[in-house]
């Protein structure tokens, strides 16, 4: 594939309105040169072997080939769509900007969001942890083990009372 192929097609445009508004530029300094030189009687004189300059009722003018015109009107037209091209493509980057500016906006909050989740979660991972280690105490999930310290307990406190009596 060609790097031309690779580049997008308002690059191509964008290149062939630059070439089109240099072609203008050194057509409009041919132009004015042909004026500037231009004699004051009424007898067109030609300056270049593509325009050349009239004065026709007191108003100077040039004269070029059709093809020569038509050249220039399109080159005008491509430069006005490449001008609109570029304002929309501004336009496009100042939103894709702002846009830009509110995902990052909306990243800082979820990261915000996600460290309070977090604090939260470690926070109720530790009081589980601290529900279970409390569960686990003496003689925890033992009944039989509860019942004789019971027995014990009773009988060593009928033992105190008859012995006191």
């Amino acid at each position: 594939m060609s790097k031309e192929d690779r580049q997008p097609k308002s690059h191509n445009a964008l290149t062939s309105c630059i070439v089109s508004l240099a072609l203008l530029c050194v057509f409009r300094l041919q132009v004015s040169t042909a004026l500037a030189a231009a004699p004051k009687n009424d007898e067109p004189v030609a300056r270049s072997a593509s325009a050349i300059t009239l004065d026709y009722d007191g108003a100077l003018g040039i004269w070029m080939p059709l093809e020569m015109a038509k050249k220039a009107q399109a080159d005008v037209e491509e430069l006005q769509i490449a001008r609109q091209e570029i304002r929309l493509i501004d336009e496009r980057l100042q939103l894709k900007d702002e846009r830009i500016a509110l995902l990052l906006h909306a990243s800082a909050d979820s990261k915000k969001i996600a460290e309070t989740v977090t604090g939260v979660l470690d926070k109720a991972v530790a009081a589980q942890r601290e529900a279970e280690e409390d569960e686990d105490g003496l003689f925890s999930g033992q009944p039989i083990i509860w019942l004789l310290g019971g027995i014990i307990v009773g009988a060593v406190g009928m033992a105190l009372i008859v012995n006191f009596k």
